[in-house]
């Protein structure tokens, strides 16, 4: 008899546990491997869909991130100072460029490079606003800053923490430079915000996990109130494109309502995209899909580091 069998009755007799558990062993691979092909090619999909966005954002984002007015318009408003409405517009129609925007968009381009002074308070205080929205929105590079804040969601405490800090230092730094109290060449801000991308992508991703230091909270709280300092100053230097209205009020409450424009757009951002992350961290491919996403947005962050380094604005 061989090991483990027995003689009962005259009959030999082999164990069941051992050759159940086998036969389980052998039912089991076969899932395994199907769920393993199942999981990959969901990460190839996660992974296309991140390169995808990410190649948008490459193409959409120029060398000079922070540009409300055409390089074309600005210089021919600064050429002619008293150029008015009806020249703007037969010179936005004469430019291929700009005439294949649509008429509000055109008029809209038209109000930011008039002198402003003459419009309402209010409707001033509604058009900053407006402005403020859309400049971070269309903005890659403060959109990709706050989603990578978001890759590795804790909680909501956490998050609102870190989210604050941002605010608070491009708040102040977009108000001191708007009041061109505060002046730093954009030879340097451009380039620092790009590699703040590119830290904070990495750092959450790849490293808090492995050093404590950058898991640690009041660390990431003040590494993004640092970074934040130079985002508002990437704010700052879009508004010295645009005729800001004079007077103290109206050129505050002009700067504040820019401000509050960012802050809710930055809220639009976070609102999108943690419905996002919560679906994917229930699956099995989010870790894999957050390292992708994290290091393809390293890799984008410091193509436009490279970029602004080589070619300032």
């Amino acid at each position: 008899m061989g090991v483990g069998e027995s003689l009962i009755d005259g009959i030999l007799q082999h164990p069941v546990v051992i050759g159940y558990r086998r036969k389980s062993l052998l039912v089991r691979s076969q899932p395994d491997g199907h769920h393993s092909r199942v999981r990959m090619s969901r990460s190839v999909t996660v992974s296309g869909f991140f390169i995808f966005l990410l190649g948008a954002f490459a193409t959409a984002a120029p060398v000079r991130a922070h540009e409300l007015l055409p390089q074309a318009l600005l210089e021919y408003v600064q050429q002619h100072p008293e150029a008015t409405a009806d020249d703007l517009q037969k010179f936005i129609e004469s430019d291929p460029a700009l005439s294949g925007n649509d008429t509000a968009q055109q008029q809209k381009l038209i109000a930011l490079a008039r002198d402003p002074d003459g419009a309402g308070f209010f409707h001033t205080v509604w058009q900053f606003l407006i402005l403020g929205i859309e400049h971070i929105l269309s903005g890659p590079d403060h959109v990709l800053f706050v989603f990578s804040l978001l890759l590795t969601f804790v909680s909501v405490r956490k998050t609102a923490w870190l989210l604050s800090c941002f605010t608070l230092s491009h708040s102040v730094t977009l108000i001191l430079a708007g009041g061109n109290i505060l002046r730093v060449s954009s030879a340097i801000v451009e380039p620092v915000i790009a590699l703040s991308i590119a830290y904070v992508a990495l750092t959450t991703v790849f490293l808090a996990p492995r050093w404590p230091f950058f898991a640690d909270s009041k660390a990431r709280a003040f590494t993004v109130l640092c970074f934040g300092f130079f985002h508002g100053m990437g704010f700052a230097g879009a508004l010295q494109d645009v005729a800001v209205p004079g007077g103290i009020l109206r050129f505050l409450s002009s700067l504040l309502s820019f401000n509050l424009g960012v802050d809710v757009g930055q809220m639009l951002i976070v609102v999108i995209a943690l419905p996002l992350i919560f679906f994917a961290r229930r699956k099995r491919w989010h870790r894999r899909a957050t390292q992708v996403a994290a290091g393809l947005i390293s890799v984008l962050a410091m193509v436009w580091f490279v970029q602004r380094v080589v070619y300032p604005a």
